[in-house]
């Protein structure tokens, strides 16, 4: 954000980048404090802002109209596709002027300086966590329930060993299927995938 005071009761300022959900909370706050310092009309240029959320409409809403009831307005220049979804979100009032003068880079401020270079990451819907977050939880109760299948054949295939092993001792005359059974789990067990 670029400020430059015009005179005692006016502020011009560019957004620069994108106004996302943290940048509206960090705007929001940083404007509240305007009308105690006497600003009444603010001057809020958005050619260099490259988005802006349904939030961050909102507050630049917001504070037209708490301006508008000190006696003063909020008014954006510029152009751009931030612009033109802002004239469309705001249809009744959209707050448009040309601008008074080219803004300076202010220096210092209540943000670090490093957070005012770099763009904020793009805010997440919540679905779109919870669906990642999910996914994961999938695909991990996935591979847990493939590991312990192996493991309750690797069983299978013993007692199926031992069971063949008895009928052996006992000399069963009988026909025994339990070394092909074992066979059968073991090799269950130890495939791929």
């Amino acid at each position: 954000m670029e400020f430059v005071r015009r005179d005692r009761d006016r502020l011009s300022l560019r957004l620069v980048g994108e106004l996302d959900i943290a940048a509206s909370t960090w705007l929001r706050t940083g404007l509240a404090a305007l009308p105690a310092q006497g600003v009444r009309r603010l001057e809020v240029n958005v050619v260099r802002l490259s988005f802006c959320d349904v939030g961050g409409a909102r507050v630049l809403k917001d504070v037209h109209e708490h301006l508008r009831d000190l006696g003063g307005g909020l008014v954006l220049v510029g152009g751009g596709m931030v612009r033109r979804v802002l004239e469309l979100a705001w249809p009744q009032d959209y707050p448009h002027g040309r601008a008074v003068g080219h803004p300076l880079r202010v220096r210092g401020g209540a943000r670090p300086r490093t957070a005012m270079r770099q763009p904020a990451e793009p805010a997440r819907h919540p679905a779109l966590e919870r669906a990642e977050r999910l996914r994961k939880e999938a695909s991990l109760r996935v591979e847990m329930a493939r590991r312990s299948s192996a493991l309750i054949c690797l069983r299978l295939a013993q007692m199926h060993e031992s069971l063949a092993s008895l009928h052996a001792g006992l000399g069963s005359q009988e026909s025994c299927r339990h070394l092909e059974l074992a066979r059968g789990y073991r090799e269950k067990a130890l495939a791929p995938g």
